[in-house]
């Protein structure tokens, strides 16, 4: 609606918004419109394809009254392509807060069925198979410094280091060339 009154940018970043819009292609269309030629479009939605979305069914993170369409990683890579951008990379990723496997919210009506003891237990256990990741390493280990964030970021940013948008995690990320 205000792309031709933004300017060129070199990048977009749209975190959880596409999920909410009537039209995404569209949407897509007028991000595209405001990138420079080779900037970068960085979208974040919710992981239709993910493992907790089937795990979870109705009481998946990602399922609420106010996201319109739900993404997986083909679809919205395919998406993208149609409406002008190159070189697409889906990643997945999980917020700090439900990253361990045994503080899901989609397994607390299991807990709830359980003694203390034994769901204290089973949540410890659970939580020790959780595969290493990014936002366990940010919560258990913040960065000390500024230059120790931004290497970080660099790491996360490289395509080999973005884990399988399928089997992972709740948030889908997807970035394109203008």
């Amino acid at each position: 609606k205000h792309a031709n009154h933004a300017g060129e940018f070199d990048v977009v970043i749209a975190n959880d918004v596409i999920e909410h819009v009537s039209s995404p292609r569209l949407f897509l269309t007028h991000l595209r419109s405001v990138l420079r030629p080779g900037g970068w479009l960085s979208l974040e939605t919710p992981n239709w394809g993910g493992i907790w979305r089937r795990v979870g069914g109705p009481r998946w993170l990602g399922l609420n009254p106010f996201h319109v369409f739900l993404f997986d990683a083909r679809c919205l890579t395919r998406l993208m392509a149609q409406c002008g951008f190159r070189d697409c990379r889906a990643g997945s990723s999980t917020n700090c807060a439900h990253a361990a496997w045994g503080s899901r919210p989609e397994l607390h009506p299991l807990w709830q069925c359980l003694p203390a003891a034994l769901r204290w237990r089973l949540e410890r256990f659970l939580d020790r198979l959780t595969p290493p990741s990014f936002a366990l390493a940010l919560r258990h280990d913040s960065p000390p410094s500024i230059e120790d964030a931004l290497t970080r970021i660099e790491i996360v940013r490289r395509p080999t280091a973005m884990p399988s948008a399928r089997l992972t995690g709740d948030n889908l990320m997807v970035i394109g060339r203008a």
